[in-house]
């Protein structure tokens, strides 16, 4: 099941949706946390190598919700539609 954020691209989200709407020591935090992470396979007592992590934020984390508003703050409005959204879902129905 894909969620919100699985194929966030950071450069997008960092760079034109966080610049803009945060303070600068607050988006150098968001960026350490988004920028470098790597994953590895570990199956009983064999481990592959460290790859590296090029998209997607882990839903369960305390800032996925941050993540998801400032990703999605700039859908623009418009007389002839209506957004509705909960949690991580949006939907938009024109009227």
């Amino acid at each position: 099941m894909a969620h919100a954020l699985d194929k966030v691209w950071y450069d997008s989200l960092t760079v034109y949706e966080m610049k803009r709407s945060l303070p600068r020591n607050l988006c150098k935090l968001m960026e350490s946390y988004l920028f470098e992470r790597t994953f590895r396979v570990v199956h009983d007592e064999v481990k592959s190598d460290y790859h590296p992590i090029a998209a997607g934020v882990s839903r369960g984390s305390v800032l996925y919700p941050l993540l998801y508003l400032l990703y999605t703050a700039d859908i623009p409005p418009s007389a002839e539609t209506e957004i509705a959204t909960y949690a991580d879902d949006r939907v938009i129905t024109v009227i």
